[in-house]
């Protein structure tokens, strides 16, 4: 909407602004009107056309003596005259809480008679009887300006005017318009004079039969009398159409140079509304573009926040905490390294402290039976216990037991290739079946899986009891 509103007001501006401009550029090609003297009236008539706007300067003169309006000052005698009579007085404001300065237009009238406008000592032009409308809507040159004030109020009078909150001040008397030997300029088209009375003279020799026979031909009998005051000066006259669009027609005290200048500055305060305007819809323009931009720019920052997140997340999810442990894990740790054997490394708690979450789960196949964890009363024999230092019973706070390793004394070579595959088998992780067997899971203990593995378990791949915790158990 505000697009819409700053575009209409653009195109408003800029479509004033080319009348006028359009209108400035016909004034500048506006040409001088063609001055005759006493010699050569007949060559200036001729030179006048009637399609174009001429301009001319010069004074003002009556065309009779007696022909001018009567000013309230006497010594100054009109030829257009606007009458305009103002009340003043101040009124109450109930919005600004103080007495305001009101103005009103009591008679508004104008009067106007025909003059020409003298130049190189000669009447060049006429201006005939102008409309009322146009004397009204006319900017004339201030004559003479009186006010009467009300000095002398009664007590009466004033309360009155206090109570319906208004108070007369004075009556002004204001006459505008143009006096004789004023200078003028009027801008305008103009057309060439009408005869007033033509005689046709078929021969030289008068006769009685010819005299009577002579018909004189008159245009003036359908003409008012300032009709034929204008007609009898023989000069050119001013066509007063104030409204037309074609052309200008200007009557101002002004040089031609000024008002052309006066246009000017006129067009190019309009100029400047034009750019404010254009300006306002770039404005918009670039405001609607940042609104976007910031607005993409927030989605862009909100999804990286939430990838940064999940990245997180999964991070937390997958790797194990590399924070420094609590007084509670240390505690553990104590505890831990008293109750099991000197292969305990305590250095190793911070790795106990997650239980990550593995990625896959192995699920191990039934182990031969030669290789299953036996208890101590089924290792013995008559040589004795097999089983290494490690080995401990249930009921014992020692480390988890180690890996079994058969001995033999006898001399069979069969039984001695026998014992050492076994013991391979027995060091080999039984997730990956590659690496060697270096942690063991608690609570059950059972050594079974390398430094590998040992991450992505959440049950003993032997037993299937849940994970609380593991050790690295050194050979």
């Amino acid at each position: 909407m505000d697009l819409i509103l700053s575009t209409a007001l653009t195109s408003v501006t800029y479509a004033i602004y080319l009348f006028k401009k359009n209108k400035l550029n016909e004034l500048k090609n506006t040409k001088p009107f063609p001055c005759s003297s006493k010699s050569d009236v007949e060559v200036a008539e001729t030179a006048l056309e009637n399609d174009i706007t001429y301009y001319l300067e010069g004074l003002i003169t009556p065309i009779k003596p007696n022909q001018f309006i009567t000013c309230n000052d006497n010594k100054k005698k009109a030829v257009i005259l606007k009458n305009i009579i103002k009340r003043h007085y101040v009124k109450w404001s109930n919005f600004w809480k103080d007495w305001l300065p009101e103005v009103e237009v009591i008679s508004l009238n104008g009067q106007t008679v025909p003059f020409n406008i003298y130049k190189h000592n000669q009447a060049q032009a006429t201006l005939p009887k102008l409309s009322i409308q146009d004397i009204i809507n006319m900017d004339l040159p201030i004559i003479s300006d009186n006010f009467i004030s009300q000095n002398k109020k009664s007590i009466v009078k004033s309360i009155i005017d206090y109570v319906n909150g208004e108070r007369f001040n004075g009556i002004e008397n204001m006459e505008q318009g143009y006096t004789i030997g004023d200078p003028i300029t009027i801008v305008g088209k103009f057309k060439k004079p009408i005869p007033t009375t033509s005689t046709k003279v078929q021969d030289i020799t008068p006769t009685p039969s010819k005299i009577n026979s002579i018909k004189p031909t008159t245009t003036t009998s359908s003409l008012d009398p300032d009709d034929l005051l204008i007609q009898s000066t023989g000069l050119p006259i001013l066509i007063p159409d104030f409204n037309s669009e074609d052309a200008y027609c200007i009557i101002s005290p002004k040089t031609f140079k000024e008002i052309v200048e006066e246009e000017a500055k006129e067009i190019n305060k309009w100029k400047w509304f034009v750019i404010g305007s254009t300006s306002i819809i770039g404005g918009v323009i670039a405001f609607r573009l940042w609104r976007h931009y910031r607005k993409k720019r927030r989605e862009e920052e909100e999804e990286a926040v939430q990838n940064s997140e999940e990245l997180t997340r999964l991070q937390a999810a997958t790797l194990p905490s590399s924070s420094n442990p609590g007084i509670f894990d240390m505690l553990i740790d104590i505890v831990n390294w008293l109750l099991m054997d000197d292969s305990y490394d305590i250095h190793q708690t911070s790795s106990l402290n997650v239980s990550p979450t593995p990625i896959t789960e192995y699920i191990p196949e039934p182990l031969p039976n030669d290789l299953e964890e036996t208890t101590p009363s089924e290792h013995q024999n008559e040589n004795g216990v097999i089983s290494s230092s490690s080995l401990t019973t249930q009921n014992s706070n020692i480390s988890p037991p180690s890996t079994f390793k058969h001995q033999s004394n006898g001399d069979n070579s069969g039984t001695k290739d026998k014992d050492t595959a076994s013991s391979n088998n027995e060091n080999v992780c039984v997730v990956c079946l590659t690496e060697k067997r270096e942690y063991a899971f608690l609570p059950c203990r059972h050594l079974c899986v390398c430094h590998h593995c040992v991450h992505y378990l959440e049950r003993c791949p032997l037993c299937r009891s849940p994970i609380q915790n593991y050790m690295k158990i050194f050979s």
